[in-house]
């Protein structure tokens, strides 16, 4: 409220203005510490922290994803992008946890399946193409988010 009062009246007279920010540290220190819905004290976030852990997760599963082209992140880039986000998070009070809200679950679940399933993917076609072609046939395989056009071509 104080800091509203500050900003709108930024007063000329350098004492009052030190009176007002005076009675902004006191208004920000008496103001009670967040709670839970159970009443329990609310620890304050770390945003650096979260910051980093997600950008570890977004950077781990670029290079899993994308393996065959040797794709690393490396640390110092992995803390300049979690230093670049963590007041991003802060601003708009994200958190690894509440970024998902309630499909946290399944994203968490899918963020860890996708790249196991590109890289088995990966190695069944890598294998039934070795087999197609020493048996001299070409068999159209058909996952999830193929090209439809290419499926078309090959049953041809």
């Amino acid at each position: 409220m104080v800091a509203k009062v500050i900003e709108a009246a930024k007063p000329a007279d350098p004492e009052i203005a030190a009176l007002i920010a005076q009675g902004a540290a006191l208004d920000a220190a008496a103001a009670p510490a967040p709670v839970d819905p159970a009443g329990n004290p609310v620890a304050p976030v770390d945003y650096r922290n979260e910051a980093a852990e997600l950008v570890d997760l977004v950077c781990s599963s670029a290079e899993a994803i994308f393996v065959d082209t040797g794709l690393q992140f490396s640390e110092p880039t992995r803390a300049k992008l979690a230093a670049a986000w963590a007041p991003v998070m802060e601003k708009y009070g994200l958190t690894g946890a509440g970024l998902f809200g309630e499909y946290q679950a399944e994203v968490g679940a899918a963020i860890v399946t996708v790249p196991v399933f590109l890289a088995a993917r990966k190695v069944v076609l890598s294998h039934r193409g070795k087999a197609e072609a020493a048996a001299g046939e070409v068999k159209p395989i058909d996952f999830a988010g193929a090209d439809p056009a290419a499926n078309d071509a090959r049953q041809q």
